[in-house]
């Protein structure tokens, strides 16, 4: 009984867009006809409709407020991401709370959804430990 209950949880919570890679670092996504949510970890890459890449490599700047304590402002994260469809590459910040929280890249509107985990303040966080959540849209 357990058993079919584990199935049945992977079955529900695997992304029905994305595909199969053989390197365990790249995420590959059929973009469907509205919109795709996309979880990237550090260090990791998601190509979306084998045209579009998002490396999530770069700078990572956590200054949000810990989970656990009381502050006057909730503070920001910032990362670095990494872009590239067929010859154009960029470069670009997204924040959780200040701008930009979104940028436009090759015909895709890339919005900073969350950045995990946020913080404790008994936790030390080191750039694997993190992941994105990010929103795209063609335009």
């Amino acid at each position: 009984m357990l058993a079919i209950l584990l199935l049945m949880a992977a079955l529900c919570f695997c992304d029905k867009n994305e595909l199969i890679s053989p390197d365990p670092s790249i995420s590959v996504y059929d973009f469907p006809a509205d919109s795709l949510l996309l979880q990237i970890k550090y260090g990791n890459k998601a190509i979306v409709d084998n045209k579009l890449e998002i490396t999530f490599n770069g700078e990572i700047v956590d200054s949000r407020c810990p989970m656990d304590v009381v502050c006057v402002w909730a503070g920001d994260g910032g990362i670095v991401l990494h872009l590239k469809k067929a010859s154009e590459q960029t470069t670009t910040s997204l924040h959780t709370n200040l701008t930009p929280k979104e940028t436009v890249f090759g015909g895709y509107i890339i919005k900073l959804k969350e950045l995990n985990p946020y913080p404790k303040s008994n936790v030390k966080l080191k750039k694997e430990d993190y992941s994105v959540l990010l929103t795209l849209k063609r335009l």
